[in-house]
Parts: structure tokens; C-alpha cells; sequence
């Protein structure tokens, strides 16, 4: 499934800056969608204070243990693609290579991005506070990914937040439960939602 590409100096700068998710859907089955994420393409508004480049060091390991999750049945995005980007030198403790990785998966939806539309007031941090509480927008969001993304059974202008926070806790448990009965440890759940 994986595919490495490396660039050369006439790749086209547009890839180190494109980082928008696409939602496909399945030729047979137009409920089931992946997305697309790209790590490593270049700063977002999202990025906070980090350079938004990833290297091909840890990318490597990271497409080796979501295959690796995958095949013992643990919840995981999956790599699509791997480029290797020579030309471009990302500092971190030293020079390395910087590249691009491809991502799919159902969603990639974070605990994040319900926390951006209800941020915390008078506050300022790296990532967040720095927006107004947005309680329309939220409930957008949790009706869209109740019924879209988890396909929870709850009927239209119903209550949708108890079974949400459920149904999510559950899914982080059951993964997290996964990665440690393989010894797998990280120090937060975003690395997969």
C-alpha cells in the first residue's frame, strides 16, 4: 500500500503547501468516504507555532506501526504514499530530510475540532482560545459527525451529544486498550481518531 516518490528539484512547490482533506466517496458505496490528510506539507492555520514539515525518519516508522496496528486489528489511519523530498532540510535535533506522507481513513476528525467551536474564553494558548465560542457551528459539526462519520442511530433534531461522547470514549478505549496489550505507549490520543 505504501509508495515512496522522491522529488527532484522540478517537483512542483504547489505539493509542499496543499494540505486540504479530500472526502471521497466508495464507487459502490457513496455512505462509505476516506479522506485524504497530507503531514508535512507546509504551515496551516492549524500548525500553531511548528513549521508544519515532517521527516523522513519518523514517517517511516509511522506508515511501519499503522501497518503494523492494521494487522493486529487495532483501530489506525493507514499510509497511502511516502515522498521523499531531498531538497528540503527540516531542522529538529539535527538536519534531516523532510517528505510528505499521505494519509486515509474514514475521518479525521479530532476531539479538537468540536474544542475550536467551544474554546475556552479569555484565554490565549497555541492552537486555541483565540476564537469565539461558535454553539451553532458545534451543533453542526455534531450532527454531521453523529450521523455521517459514527452513523449513530439518533433521529433527526434529537439529542445527539450523550451518544456522541460515548460512542467516542468507547472507540479511544477499545484503541487504546489495543495499543497497549501490544506494548505500543503514546502520550496522546490524536495520533489516531
Amino acid at each position: 500500500m505504501l509508495s515512496l516518490f522522491v522529488s527532484t528539484p522540478s517537483t512542483p512547490s504547489n505539493l509542499l503547501t496543499n494540505s486540504s482533506p479530500d472526502v471521497t466517496p466508495h464507487p459502490s458505496d457513496p455512505d462509505l468516504t476516506y479522506e485524504l490528510q497530507l503531514k508535512g506539507s507546509g504551515r496551516t492555520p492549524f500548525s500553531r507555532s511548528a513549521d508544519g514539515l515532517a521527516v523522513l525518519r519518523s514517517s517511516i516508522r509511522e506508515y511501519l506501526c499503522s501497518e503494523a496496528m492494521q494487522a493486529l486489528n487495532i483501530p489506525t489511519t493507514r499510509a497511502l504514499s511516502l515522498i521523499s523530498l531531498p531538497a528540503l532540510p527540516v531542522i529538529r535535533e539535527r538536519e534531516e530530510t523532510g517528505c510528505v506522507l499521505t494519509r486515509v481513513a474514514p475521518s479525521f476528525i479530532r476531539i479538537g475540532c468540536f474544542e475550536a467551536f467551544n474554546g475556552p474564553t479569555n484565554m490565549f494558548f497555541f492552537g486555541g482560545g483565540q476564537q469565539k465560542p461558535d454553539l451553532e457551528g458545534l451543533r453542526i459539526l455534531g450532527e454531521w459527525v453523529a450521523s455521517k462519520v459514527l452513523k449513530l442511530n439518533i433521529e433527526p433534531g434529537k439529542a445527539w451529544g450523550k451518544e456522541l461522547i460515548l460512542d467516542v470514549a468507547r472507540r479511544n478505549a477499545k484503541m487504546v486498550a489495543g495499543w497497549q496489550a501490544y506494548g505500543f505507549m503514546h502520550g496522546v490520543i490524536n495520533t489516531d481518531k
